[in-house]
């Protein structure tokens, strides 16, 4: 979830439900938040705000799609279970695979998994990282010793 007022704060979110507001003069977050009117001016003026929400409840922390893009598992908390957040369903910015930690002693562990098919992605970049390391180190061995590497390919 994107952070509508301030759009550098991510979080990962755990979706709770969807909601409309349909009641004509009630200040939503959209209405107040984001379009910067005031209480008494959306009741007086019968405002009605079309927007639909996703309710959720966020990670304690930020992150960046950088860091959940680089791990197949990301551990986050959420926030206290009575707290929640509702925001415009366009602060979704993708989905994700949000499982609860069965090995964590607190019951707002959560892991964010990367979906399967993107984990080629992970494991030839640790291992493009792990044989570069080597051939500084000089450690390297293709099969026998006295054999010369491979040529590289771009």
């Amino acid at each position: 979830m994107q952070d509508p007022i301030r759009p550098e704060f991510t979080y990962i979110g755990n979706i709770v439900g969807f909601v409309r507001y349909t009641t004509r003069g009630f200040p939503t977050y959209k209405l107040i938040e984001m379009d910067g009117l005031q209480s008494e001016e959306i009741e007086v003026d019968n405002t009605r705000d079309d927007t639909l929400y996703v309710v959720f409840r966020a990670s304690k922390e930020c992150f960046s799609e950088e860091q959940l893009e680089g791990r197949m598992t990301t551990p986050f908390e959420i926030q206290g279970s009575d707290q929640g957040y509702i925001y415009p369903v366009t602060c979704i910015k993708k989905p994700l695979l949000v499982v609860r930690d069965i090995g964590a002693h607190n019951t707002r562990r959560y892991l964010h998994c990367m979906p399967q098919h993107r984990w080629g992605t992970i494991f030839r970049t640790l291992i493009r990282e792990k044989m570069e390391e080597r051939e500084k180190e000089g450690t390297v061995r293709y099969g026998c010793s006295d054999k010369k590497p491979p040529p590289k390919t771009s």
